[in-house]
């Protein structure tokens, strides 16, 4: 069993009833916001180059092409095509593409006809795949007292069939004719228009997965993720060469912390460790910041970008086009990227407050938001990694993790903690201030155990409570009325 590190020698906490007014402090330069885009470009660009040129995504992730039928709206949804597979390699593809460009005759019929002749349609790269470990009945969830909770368990349960899928023979013999990734083992995917397995989204899959008894299908779920890691060094935010220059919140530790509580596999808690510790190294060498005076470095959500997403493409254009300047119209498609990174597209915490589109899509500013809920989950991971490392006979490695779980939470406190709020904002490391909203993320440090030593719970809640942050409130939809999103229930509390 793994067991948290406990924080010690806990203080007396005092209690503020002034208004919040987070404290200026870490300010960080327009120019040095520059340097760390320009970093992460040439940072971006190094795990592009360290794979091999694939000529399916000068079809897929940007060009001529891409943007021709995207421009053209021959389909609905821009995930429509850039999910469709080739009936022609992709060298052949493009030197049809090319001569239909040269010639000068291209109209939305010949688009049409060039797509129907060189595409088909999207959806047979992957099998339904019934799990081996699925058992229809699933006798546990009969001791749940509740009639209604019983019921709708058992309901969910019985939706695993409908939504596992396995990659097609198809794909295992001509893999450069998809945009598909291939991974080994079956996978639950979200269902509709997504059609591959999500990182973010196969944390929560997992936990419902072991909720379920079905230990196999998540092991071959994290070693999809592995996979994934031993290929790319990261796991992608899907498995779509379109998803490969942005991941998702960093839960593979966790979500093999999980799967050795309910097993006790340590074998496979061995094969795993090398999969935790090349991710937490992308995540060091790509997503890290280190400001002056912190404990350790934090980290954002950042991605660079050369155009608008593939399977949005038409959405990030229309968001970018009060911007003429290139290099900002990139910056804004990395930064709305970097918010499908996070877990959360798309919410009005990565909105500029100020300007001609303060509150929309243009605005996004992903990149300059040290987010709470990231850093506590890397955070986390430090202390499940120390656990596991202990669990597998290696104290050396355990007491480097314990370490780097202290510095961090020290870190957490000093840059997302206020005083005078009682709880955890995200950090703006442009103003060098707190963002002053209560969200649910705020809360994160107390989910993955990474509050600092004089924290005490329950004072914590007696605070919040006594601002009424915790009340009807908390179900409040916040600064998403005017856009149609994905997510519609991003909760914003009352401010202090």
């Amino acid at each position: 069993m793994l067991h948290s590190t406990r924080q010690s020698n806990p203080r007396p906490y005092r209690r503020l009833t002034r208004a919040c007014h987070p404290p200026a402090h870490h300010s960080t330069t327009l120019e040095n916001i520059n340097q760390l885009h320009r970093s992460s470009k040439d940072q971006s660009e190094f795990i592009i180059k360290a794979q091999p040129l694939n000529m399916k995504q000068l079809i897929y992730c940007g060009g001529s092409l891409l943007d021709a039928v995207q421009k053209a709206r021959l389909f609905q949804d821009c995930k429509h095509f850039v999910d469709m597979p080739l009936k022609a390699d992709a060298e052949s593809t493009l030197r049809a593409w090319q001569t239909l460009l040269s010639s000068g005759q291209i109209d939305e019929a010949s688009l049409r006809q060039f797509v129907a002749t060189y595409f088909d349609e999207p959806g047979g790269e992957l099998d339904d795949f019934r799990p081996n470990d699925f058992d229809p009945e699933c006798k546990k969830f009969d001791a749940i007292s509740c009639p209604l909770y019983r019921q709708w368990a058992k309901e969910l349960h019985r939706k695993w069939p409908t939504l596992c899928r396995k990659v097609s023979d198809r794909v295992l013999a001509d893999p450069n004719r998809f945009s598909l990734i291939a991974l080994p083992k079956p996978f639950v995917v979200p269902g509709g228009r997504f059609r591959e397995m999500y990182y973010w989204d196969s944390f929560f899959t997992i936990k419902g997965l072991l909720a379920s008894g079905m230990h196999e299908t998540v092991r071959g779920m994290i070693e999809n993720m592995g996979h994934l890691i031993d290929t790319f060094g990261y796991v992608p935010n899907g498995n779509r060469v379109y998803y490969l220059n942005r991941s998702q919140p960093p839960l593979l530790t966790w979500c093999l912390a999980a799967y050795y509580e309910a097993t006790g596999d340590k074998e496979f808690l061995l094969t795993g460790a090398r999969w935790f510790e090349r991710e937490l190294e992308f995540f060091q060498t790509r997503r890290s910041i280190q400001l002056p005076g912190v404990a350790s470095p934090l980290y954002r959500y950042c991605v660079v970008a050369d155009g608008p997403r593939p399977e949005s493409y038409r959405e990030d254009m229309e968001s970018a086009e009060h911007i003429q300047d290139l290099f900002e119209k990139q910056r804004l498609w990395g930064d709305i990227a970097a918010a499908a990174e996070s877990g959360r597209d798309f919410s009005s915490r990565w909105f500029s407050r100020d300007g001609p589109v303060a509150g929309k899509m243009g605005s996004t500013r992903t990149s300059s938001i040290l987010p709470v809920d990231l850093n506590a989950i890397i955070c986390g991971n430090w202390r499940l990694m120390a656990d596991m490392y202990e669990a597998m006979g290696d104290p050396a490695s355990a007491e480097h993790c314990r370490h780097n779980f202290d510095a961090m939470r020290l870190a957490i406190h000093q840059v997302f903690w206020n005083e005078e709020c009682g709880c955890w904002f995200d950090f703006d490391i442009v103003s060098g201030r707190h963002v002053a909203d209560y969200m649910d993320t705020n809360f994160f440090p107390l989910f993955t155990g990474c509050t600092h030593d004089e924290f005490i719970v329950e004072i914590f809640w007696c605070l919040i409570n006594g601002r009424q942050c915790v009340s009807k409130s908390f179900c409040k939809i916040y600064g998403i009325s005017h856009n149609v999103s994905m997510y519609i229930f991003v909760y914003k509390l009352n401010v202090c």
